[in-house]
């Protein structure tokens, strides 16, 4: 047979109260003060729990979080991008001079700064009751910086003319600083900013790869200068000519010019003042096709084998972030949990809300019960 709870029962539970406590010759003074600290100390415990688990302490934070599902909901995130996507076109067409001073544009621009300081207000609400917290994400603090150059080119737009001319060169570099908007959009789009993300940690890997690569340069550079310097002083007359040479045929512009100059002399591919500044000996007719193995060789190491290097760590790095993204995602799942109609803490959050209130009316009721055994007492003592 199932136990019965008297807990769950005021009935019961105020039948074994009033059963127990009536008036009877075998109640002391004693006894009371008894049960009048034991009410006390539950009084105290229902008041300071009921406290703990109100309904205003929980509606505040679900205030707090449904701020937070709003700056991270894909609404919002759209909503910013359509914004920036808007501030581009504004900036692009106030290039215009003449429609630099459209009111138009103006209200438009203003309506942006606006969006994007009630963004930042959003997201800091959003941290609280910690909102110093929006400023420990590198995204947050770009986003922020935008905003006070924005408030402060208003300020100096309304404290100067606001044409280009006139010496407001300030002006002009803060109406620069509005393409950094467009940098926003990689806090928009997730895939966008996994791609930054990628790019900026695989800076320290690409330093390390350009020492080789300048070695490369280095050599060839210096290996040009001995066999190319005597007969053409345009692309090897010394080294820096020849690293700036040898930074054309890594790009492939214009590298067979080179190539060719060497291979049949500076006779036929110099231009009229190329000879005039660097001379020219029209009797030389280049090394033939063996110079070919130089820029082949040169070509082959300088920018396929470099450009494999760096799609190399770029992808390695790109794999590390996706696993790190992966990772973030699966810790805030854990973090969020189920949601909050589906949630067993929830659940379990609002049964021991109704067991509290329960166990304040029980004690009410032995606190009305031990007055009238109080009374009873006095009462009692009084006659004798």
């Amino acid at each position: 047979m199932e136990e019965k709870n008297p807990l769950n029962d005021d009935n019961d539970y105020g039948d074994t109260i009033a059963s127990a406590t009536m008036p009877d010759d075998n109640i002391t003074r004693k006894d009371l003060d008894i049960i009048e600290g034991a009410d006390e100390i539950a009084g105290n415990f229902g008041d300071a729990s009921s406290r703990l688990f109100s309904d205003e302490s929980g509606e505040d934070e679900e205030d707090w979080s449904y701020l937070k599902r709003l700056v991270n909901s894909r609404e919002f995130q759209w909503g910013i991008l359509f914004t920036v996507l808007l501030g581009a076109v504004v900036t692009g067409v106030q290039t215009d001079r003449e429609l630099r001073g459209n009111t138009a544009l103006k209200v438009i621009d203003g309506l942006i700064l606006t969006v994007f300081i009630v963004e930042a207000i959003l997201r800091m609400g959003a941290e609280w009751p910690t909102p110093q917290k929006y400023f420990e994400d590198g995204w947050n603090v770009f986003d922020f910086s935008i905003v006070i150059l924005g408030i402060v080119e208003e300020i100096v737009n309304a404290a100067t003319s606001d044409s280009l001319g006139g010496g407001a060169n300030f002006v002009v570099v803060l109406r620069l600083a509005r393409l950094f908007r467009l940098f926003k959009m990689l806090r928009s789009v997730r895939q966008l900013q996994l791609l930054a993300t990628t790019m900026l940690k695989s800076m320290p890997s690409v330093g390390y790869m350009m020492i080789p690569v300048l070695l490369v340069f280095y050599i060839f550079g210096v290996l040009g200068c001995y066999l190319f310097q005597n007969h053409d002083g345009r692309f090897f007359g010394n080294l820096g000519r020849s690293l700036t040479t040898l930074i054309q045929v890594v790009t492939l512009d214009d590298w067979t010019l080179v190539l060719y100059t060497e291979w049949f002399g500076c006779a036929k591919y110099y231009r009229p003042i190329d000879k005039e500044v660097y001379g020219c000996d029209e009797t030389y007719k280049g090394h033939g096709g063996a110079v070919s193995l130089y820029f082949i060789m040169f070509i082959l190491i300088g920018t396929f084998c470099v450009i494999n290097l760096f799609i190399g760590i770029v992808v390695g790095k790109f794999g590390e972030s996706m696993d790190e993204v992966k990772e973030l995602n699966e810790e805030l799942d854990k973090s969020d949990g189920p949601p909050k109609e589906h949630s067993t803490e929830a659940q379990q959050h609002q049964q021991i809300k109704q067991i509290l209130k329960s166990i304040e009316r029980k004690v009410d009721m032995n606190k009305r019960r031990t007055n009238i055994l109080k009374q009873s007492l006095d009462h009692r003592s009084q006659r004798s």
